[in-house]
């Protein structure tokens, strides 16, 4: 079983409007076992918190044996970095691995980005799974960076993509790393850019947060299907 977890309900819309065999409300979050697929599906919420809370739900109660996360994000490009993929708005990105880009214990001496209970900075991807959707689809590989916070400015976006080598910034994709890690959960992460990250990136998010919904489906198809 796939257990896929979104953050909004645009996000879940393409998922959907393909069928639903049922519906289960289990402590405030609602999850759909997909029709024509052995997967289910739960709409988290927005944020680390609401994404850690129902992957950890959709672990005990469904046990799937790989946690998909994807969904919209800011692309991560910078001039200065020759050595990362340019990312454009659109782009759909197959994360290599995933980090919490506001977790910061370094006054400690731990560097930026480590989790202290797992001693890692960078969360795994399962090849095999990540490969199912790279050979479907256009795609760009890369660091998948996130946090509490919406990124929209250039000077932060600088300093994760300096810090983690990041191309792209959510506020889940870590969260639901973590959880996976923990449970011993094989993990993917997909995610495609509505933004850049940048000052205009609420503007762009708007525009086209739709449209990356859409493409996400898209791309992750053959893997649930």
């Amino acid at each position: 079983m796939i257990g896929i977890v979104v953050a909004m309900p645009t996000e879940a819309a393409p998922f959907l409007r393909n069928g639903v065999e049922s519906e289960t409300e289990i402590c405030g979050k609602r999850f759909y076992k997909l029709a024509g697929a052995d997967a289910v599906l739960v709409a988290c919420g927005i944020g680390k918190v609401n994404a850690a809370y129902s992957t950890t739900l959709l672990i005990d109660r469904f046990s799937p044996d790989v946690i998909l996360n994807c969904g919209v994000s800011g692309g991560l490009s910078s001039a200065e970095r020759a050595d990362l993929p340019e990312v454009k708005i659109l782009d759909v990105i197959v994360a290599t691995g995933c980090v919490q880009h506001d977790v910061d214990t370094s006054p400690i001496g731990d560097p930026k980005g480590l989790v202290s209970t797992v001693n890692m900075i960078v969360f795994p991807t399962d090849k095999e799974a990540s490969e199912v959707i790279k050979s479907s689809c256009e795609c760009k590989e890369g660091i998948c960076a996130s946090g509490e916070q919406f990124v929209a400015s250039h000077e932060r976006k600088e300093e994760i993509i300096s810090l983690f080598n990041a191309i792209a910034c959510d506020m889940e994709s870590g969260a639901v790393a973590q959880c996976a890690y923990v449970a011993g959960k094989k993990y993917v992460c997909v995610r495609c850019v509505s933004d850049c990250g940048d000052g205009r990136a609420p503007e762009d998010y708007g525009r086209f947060c739709k449209e990356a919904a859409e493409k996400i489906y898209e791309a992750v198809k053959p893997l649930i299907y």
